[in-house]
């Protein structure tokens, strides 16, 4: 009997994916098939998530758009001086190689772009792929990986449903990309996700009301709330929270009513009418909107906060906080942020609460729409929403520097160790024993910090009401003195 994943483990040792025109050709092929799978593709999204038409169309063309960046990346002739260098004595310090084998398992609230997203980079990379999928009866996954199977060399991709898949099985170098996350400790070789993760958002009293609460809203009820990075609590300044609300209830109005077409919603949507019930009973919340499946809470229990579930449903919380760190201390409550979206228009505090926040990566007064599609990102990958995907081709490639010259460094230390060279030994000595220079200061007037400033504001108010008492203190004495003399 053959062991599992032989084909895939003998094109990794042949280095299949190796040569850039083949692995060009592989990415062409793929993306000419899903070009002409348009319609299936995207009717199937939709029956299976309840996703808009629009939505499914963003997620296709997310998709397509990964696989054309790509393709586009690899540069043969590039790739073919490169790989001469060391033929023309010349050295290549940035040289790599590919990993050999990609595991994915995919995210399930958009199956197409997170399947593609970690897939294409790792072809790019010279990888070859293994799928695991889960036993489902969901249209988009069998119509995207049986494109896979017929539009890809099948030596280099294989989908298994196997419960599991064991290093040994594999029996070769790999990565392994788990974007549903794990229980297993994690290894270097692993790109896991943390879909759990919380989301927080902030919205400071000096805030665009209206564009925070238009973001918000729309992710929150967008893809049908099943996006890892939608915001699962929004923390609003207690000045301004009943303006916020407002907003927030006018644009739901307005999302409700362009999804009133919407398909029947997919299973175990009764998540957030459960969590909504039970805040509601409890006490400790009340309804600021609800309506076809979409409910806006405005929590005003401290302890419900810091117990908030992960959500994935249409369900936007609301609390509020009575300043920046209160707001931190809250969201820090929550753990490792996934994501954190801080609206103010204070460049001063959006920086402080940044810094502060604890988070993998923050925004300020925007929320990328293209956020929403991803899995959550794996720890110290780096979310850049300008590229199509979270993941790249440095991920599934080792560093294999090749040097043909030999730096200054090793020659000096060569020719003092050697002894052949006593001006290279007394060089060394100096250079060992010179000291540091002095520290200085960036700015001849230290700069002036947020507490700093507030201080000094303080300090202003404080001295003004002294000097107004003392004004008026003298001109009392003094017409007191002028009617008794």
């Amino acid at each position: 009997m053959a062991k599992p994943f032989s084909r895939i483990r003998s094109a990794a040792v042949d280095g299949r994916l190796h040569n850039p025109y083949y692995r060009k050709v592989q990415l062409k092929r793929l993306h000419d098939k899903l070009v002409d799978s348009s319609a299936e593709i995207r009717t199937a999204i939709s029956e299976d998530t309840g996703h808009q038409p629009a939505e499914a169309l963003a997620e296709y063309w997310l998709a397509l758009q990964c696989l054309a960046d790509c393709y586009r990346s690899i540069d043969p002739e590039r790739d073919l001086a490169d790989e001469y260098r060391v033929a023309r004595g010349q050295s290549w310090a940035s040289a790599r190689e590919p990993v050999g084998i990609v595991l994915i398992e995919p995210a399930t609230h958009t199956f197409l772009f997170s399947l593609i997203s970690a897939l294409a980079p790792a072809i790019e990379g010279g990888n070859c792929v293994i799928v695991r999928r889960e036993q489902t009866l969901l249209k988009t996954p069998q119509i995207v990986l049986g494109i896979l199977e017929q539009s890809l060399d099948q030596d280099i991709i294989e989908v298994t449903s196997a419960r599991s898949v064991a290093d040994g099985d594999i029996n070769h170098r790999h990565v392994r990309v788990l974007q549903n996350g794990s229980s297993q400790p994690h290894l270097a070789n692993h790109l896991v996700s943390s879909p759990d993760a919380r989301v927080v958002a902030v919205v400071e009293r000096d805030a665009n009301l209206r564009a925070a609460a238009e973001l918000l809203v729309g992710a929150r009820f967008g893809l049908r709330g099943q996006s890892p990075y939608a915001p699962d609590l929004v923390l609003v300044n207690e000045w301004v929270v009943a303006d916020f609300l407002a907003a927030v209830a006018e644009f739901s109005e307005r999302v409700v009513a362009s999804s009133s077409n919407d398909p029947a919603p997919v299973s175990g949507s009764g998540t957030t009418d459960r969590f909504g019930e039970r805040m509601k009973a409890q006490g400790h919340a009340r309804v600021v909107f609800t309506k076809s499946q979409c409910l806006v809470l405005e929590v005003t229990d401290r302890a419900s906060v810091r117990a908030l579930p992960k959500l994935r449903e249409r369900c936007l919380v609301v609390h509020a906080v009575t300043s920046m760190e209160d707001a931190i201390d809250v969201s820090n409550a929550q753990g490792r942020l996934a994501a954190a979206f801080v609206f103010t228009a204070n460049p001063r505090a959006a920086k402080y609460m940044c810094q502060f926040l604890d988070a993998a990566t923050s925004f300020v007064n925007q929320l990328p729409t293209s956020l929403l599609f991803h899995p959550i990102a794996p720890e110290r990958v780096v979310v850049d929403v300008s590229r199509p995907s979270l993941y790249n081709r440095s991920l599934f490639t080792l560093p294999k520097p090749q040097y043909t010259e030999s730096s200054a460094r090793s020659q000096t230390l060569h020719g003092a160790l050697t002894g052949r060279s006593p001006s290279q030994v007394a060089r060394l000595e100096a250079e060992a024993v010179a000291r540091l220079p002095d520290v200085k200061r960036l700015k001849d007037k230290p700069d002036i910090g947020f507490f700093d400033q507030g201080i000094i504001t303080g300090g202003v108010l404080v001295l003004s009401a002294l000097v107004s008492c003392g004004g008026l203190l003298a001109y009392y004495t003094r017409t007191r003195l002028q009617v008794l003399y």
